[in-house]
C-alpha cells in the first residue's frame, strides 16, 4: 500500500524541462508569463495583425502596394490564373521599351518571369478570392507569419517574454514596416529562411530541408542558408540527419529544374541568366551573374552606413544585436556560428552588388539578416529583463532548448 502511495513515476521530457527550469532560473516556471497570463498568446498576435492592417489601410491607394519588381511577380500570379502559364504577354502591356530588364526570354520567343515564381504560385488563392488587392493580403499574412516565427525561432534559445520582445523590435524598430505596404517576395523569401532554421533547431531535419529549398527557389542567394544548414547538421548532427535534409530538399530542386529545363533550355538557367534588354533599339540577352562587379569596400561600406539604405541607419537596432551576439555564441557556439556565418556570407555578396540600393526603403535583400537578428536580440533582452544578476541568466542561457 504504502509502495503504491509513493511509487516513483518517470517524468515525461516536457515536465523533466519545467522541473530544470524551475531549479535553475530562480524558481521561475517554464512559461514565465503564467497560466493566468498565457492570454497574451492571443493579444499579442491580435495586436500585431491590427496593427498591420492599420499600416496597409492608412495607405491604401488602389494597387500602388506593387513597387519596384511586384508589378512582375503579380503579373506570373495572374498569367497563372488566367491563361495556366508563366507567358506574360497576355498580362502586361508595352513593349521592351516598358519592360526592359523585367522579363526573361524562354526558349520558344516566350517573356516569362524573370523572376522566380514560388511566391506567385503559393498566393494564387488571394489572387483568386481579392483580385490584384490578394498581393496585399498575402503579404500581410506573410508578415504576420513572419512573426509567429520569430518568436518561435527565439524562444528555442531564451524566454517566450524575451522571444516576443525580440521580435517586436524586428518587426517595428527596423526598416521592416515599410514593406508591410507591399508584395515582397525578400519578406517571402525571409519567412521560409527562418521556419527552415526554426525546423532545423527542432530536429526536423527532413521538413527544414524542404523548406529551405523552397527559400533558395523563392530567392537566389538564399542558397546560402540551405548550404550552412546542411554543413551545420553533417558536422555536428551526424551524417544520417545531413542525409535526410539533402533528401528533404531533393525534390524541390529537381522540380525547379525540370521547371527551368523547359522554360530557359536548361536545369541551371534562370530567368536572371536569360534577361530581355533594349539598349539603342537593339534587343539582347544578359545575366545579372556580370552585375556582381561593385567596388567591394565600397559596397561594404554604403551597405553599412548610406543614409537611407544603410542597415544601420536604417536599422540601428542592430546595434544591440552585437552584444547579444557575443551572449548568443558563448551559450550556444554551433548554433551561432551558422546563424553569424551565413548572415555575413549574405552581406558580404551583396557588397559586389552593382544594384544592391534598389529598394524604396533600407536593403531589402538583407531581410534575412534582419529577421535572424532575433535571436541575439533575444539574448539581451533576456539579460535586460533579469537585471545585472548573471548566475540567472547563465541559467537561462544555457538551458537551451534546441538538441
Amino acid at each position: 500500500m504504502i509502495m503504491n502511495m509513493y511509487q516513483w513515476k518517470r517524468p515525461s521530457p516536457a515536465g523533466l524541462e519545467s522541473q530544470i527550469r524551475k531549479e535553475t532560473c530562480g524558481g521561475e516556471p517554464l512559461d514565465p508569463l503564467g497560466k493566468e497570463n498565457r492570454w497574451w498568446r492571443v493579444v499579442l498576435p491580435l495586436a500585431v495583425g491590427i496593427t498591420l492592417a492599420a499600416i496597409a489601410l492608412g495607405e491604401y491607394r488602389p494597387h500602388t502596394f506593387l513597387k519596384g519588381d511586384c508589378p512582375y511577380y503579380a503579373a506570373a500570379a495572374l498569367s497563372i490564373l488566367q491563361d495556366g502559364d508563366f507567358n506574360l504577354k497576355n498580362q502586361i502591356r508595352g513593349g521592351l521599351e516598358v519592360h526592359s530588364t523585367q522579363v526573361a526570354l524562354g526558349t520558344r520567343g516566350e517573356w516569362f518571369p524573370k523572376h522566380p515564381v514560388l511566391m506567385p504560385l503559393v498566393s494564387l488563392p488571394f489572387f483568386a478570392l481579392f483580385g490584384l488587392d490578394g498581393a496585399l493580403v498575402f503579404n500581410l499574412v506573410v508578415v504576420l507569419s513572419l512573426f509567429f516565427l520569430l518568436v518561435r525561432i527565439a524562444d528555442r534559445f531564451t524566454t517566450p517574454p524575451a522571444a516576443s520582445l525580440a521580435a517586436l523590435l524586428v518587426l517595428f524598430a527596423t526598416f521592416l514596416p515599410s514593406y508591410v505596404y507591399n508584395y515582397s517576395p525578400d519578406l517571402f523569401g525571409s519567412l521560409l529562411v527562418v521556419a527552415g532554421l526554426a525546423l532545423l533547431f527542432g530536429g526536423r531535419s527532413t521538413l527544414a530541408g524542404m523548406v529551405l529549398a523552397g527559400a533558395v527557389w523563392a530567392k537566389l542567394p538564399n542558397g546560402i542558408f540551405f548550404a550552412g544548414a546542411g554543413v551545420y547538421l553533417l558536422s555536428g548532427r551526424g551524417w544520417r540527419q545531413g542525409r535526410d535534409f539533402l533528401l528533404g530538399g531533393l525534390p524541390i530542386f529537381l522540380l525547379v529544374a525540370g521547371l527551368q529545363q523547359y522554360m530557359f533550355g536548361a536545369p541551371w538557367l534562370t530567368g536572371y541568366d536569360r534577361t530581355l534588354a533594349l539598349a539603342d533599339g537593339v534587343s539582347s540577352l544578359v545575366t545579372h551573374r556580370q552585375f556582381f562587379d561593385y567596388p567591394f569596400w565600397k559596397g561594404f561600406r554604403e551597405q553599412l552606413f548610406l543614409p537611407g539604405r544603410g542597415i544601420l541607419t536604417t536599422s540601428p537596432l542592430l546595434w544591440l544585436a552585437l552584444p547579444g551576439s557575443i551572449l548568443f555564441w558563448r551559450q550556444r557556439p554551433r548554433e551561432a556560428t551558422l546563424i553569424l556565418s551565413t548572415c555575413t556570407a549574405l552581406f558580404l555578396l551583396f557588397c559586389k552588388y552593382r544594384y544592391w540600393s534598389l529598394s524604396h526603403s533600407g536593403n531589402r535583400f538583407l531581410f534575412p539578416l534582419i529577421c535572424l537578428s532575433v535571436i541575439p536580440l533575444s539574448y539581451l533582452v533576456e539579460v535586460l529583463r533579469r537585471g545585472p544578476s548573471g548566475k540567472k541568466f547563465s541559467a537561462v542561457a544555457g538551458w537551451g532548448k534546441v538538441p
